[in-house]
């Protein structure tokens, strides 16, 4: 390169830098990404599509100049290393934010509407105090929430509109209100059924409701990074038609982990030998699908809500086009009722405590609060949400060959102290007895006694309990009934 050329390059950056940082802001979040906001506008990602596309842009309106996509990428490094770049102590959001004891939800339309909600009430506000959001290429606006609907009208929406019984109603309302709350765990909501039973269609009309994209459903990735930029971009994950086996050990654990707040995942930044990205999760996620257990594993299975779905009776069945634009009409209501029902949660939580019932203590706890808002006791809330679990229990142990066995095992008897491989042999021979695929079972005893450990806490929900010591030669297994 010449050096005139060199000397334009260096003129067409320079003007580049100028007009980008005299017509928006640049921060970073606590995961080192780089935003850029325009005035008036929501934040972008500068090594997105949108701030490249918006940067030409700019700069074409501004300083008529025709910058090329290399002009952009060495722009970024230079907008990474101003001295006027604003560090923030949070994580930028996707959709939902929560400050100071205060809910705000990006409409994402094109008058940028957010709605605010504390302890006085909910309002549409146009400007939060800090820049919270930031938006994905496919996000799609929301409806303005009716805010004059009483929150307690949720539970008629959703009779209108999902087929659903009693128990899983107040499990649905209670979770698309905290869906909205970005503080907490949420457990992931696994919808199956047989055909028929409107899995695809529960799961599209959540989406269009909680967080509208392009993308209504999608297909589970085959790895853990394709998950994790999916989770990155979007609040909520939709994921449909999910087969036996699609959700293996780590994208197992990684959707565990993707539904706690402030969990983030690093990854080697793409064509970089040495440089990290760091990715920010805290999803909620909906998985649907035939089978009973599409998550295998008990820590995934633990964090989760199960609405196990019947074929629709033909004299309940419509169009979905006609289904779709009745909904359409009706999510400025859904998200009224939310709203309000938000509001007397937050005047509440402070007072509530209860007793542990999940590893979702917090879904609990302020779940209590949310069926309060609704006109449903919080104790039969409680009551609901505990059946869940014990019925995912069940599930799990009952399609968990190890499991089933053990309980096949311990029948008829109080006490079972042996030795691992002991232990090993006789679920062996329990196995060729009731007719159990030998090739389902570990294939030796240190892989079964790794997996029965795993089912420890679960095995605990029907009065077993596990222990394992080291006897210097050997390791022992004590399985005790208790009350």
């Amino acid at each position: 390169m010449s050096k005139e050329e060199q000397n334009e390059k260096n003129s067409i950056l320079k003007t580049m830098y100028e007009i980008v940082k005299d017509n928006s802001y640049i921060y970073k979040d606590m995961s080192n990404t780089f935003y850029c906001k325009p005035f008036e506008n929501m934040l972008m990602n500068i090594g997105s599509e949108e701030f490249l596309t918006w940067c030409l842009s700019i700069c074409r309106k501004k300083g008529d100049i025709f910058p090329t996509k290399e002009n952009v990428k060495n722009l970024r490094f230079h907008l990474k290393d101003s001295e006027e770049t604003v560090c923030l102590d949070y994580y930028i959001s996707k959709r939902c934010a929560y400050h100071n004891d205060t809910i705000y939800i990006d409409l994402a339309n094109d008058k940028n509407e957010i709605v605010e909600i504390n302890k006085t009430g909910a309002n549409i506000i146009f400007k939060t105090p800090t820049p919270y959001f930031k938006r994905c290429a496919n996000m799609l606006p929301i409806a303005k929430p009716d805010l004059n609907i009483a929150s307690s009208e949720l539970l008629r929406l959703i009779d209108e509109f999902f087929v659903v019984s009693r128990e899983q109603k107040i499990l649905l309302a209670v979770w698309l209100v905290l869906t909205f709350v970005p503080c907490i765990q949420m457990p992931i909501l696994m919808i199956t059924g047989a055909k028929g039973s409107s899995k695809t269609t529960m799961t599209r009309f959540i989406r269009k409701i909680v967080d509208d994209n392009v993308n209504r459903t999608s297909i589970m990735p085959s790895n853990e990074r394709d998950l994790a930029i999916l989770m990155d971009n979007y609040y909520l994950l939709t994921f449909d038609n999910i087969s036996d086996g699609d959700i293996k050990g780590r994208l197992s654990d990684l959707i565990s982990t993707s539904i706690t707040q402030s969990t983030s995942y690093t990854t080697r930044q793409l064509y970089s030998d040495t440089s990290l990205v760091s990715m920010q999760l805290n999803n909620r996620l909906i998985l649907n699908g035939i089978s009973h257990t599409l998550l295998k594993k008990s820590d995934a299975l633990d964090r989760t809500i199960v609405f196990n779905l019947n074929r629709i009776p033909v004299d309940r069945m419509v169009s979905i086009q006609k289904l779709d634009d009745t909904l359409t009409r009706s999510i400025s209501l859904f998200l009224g009722t939310i709203c309000n029902a938000l509001v007397d949660m937050l005047k509440s939580i402070d007072d509530v405590e209860i007793e542990n019932i999940s590893r979702m203590s917090d879904f609990a706890r302020y779940g209590y609060c949310v069926a309060g808002a609704l006109g449903i006791s919080g104790e039969y809330f409680l009551e609901i949400y505990k059946k869940n679990i014990h019925a995912i229990n069940d599930l799990l142990l009952h399609d968990d060959v190890i499991g089933d066995l053990i309980l096949n095992i311990m029948e008829d008897r109080k006490l079972l102290q042996e030795s691992v491989s002991e232990l090993y042999n006789r679920v062996i021979e329990t196995a060729k007895q009731i007719g159990v695929n030998p090739r389902e079972l570990p294939g030796s005893p240190s892989h079964f006694s790794t997996k029965l450990l795993e089912l420890k806490s679960n095995l605990s929900e029907y009065g077993l309990k596990i222990s394992k010591k080291n006897k210097g030669t050997h390791k022992e297994i004590t399985i005790v009934k208790v009350k």
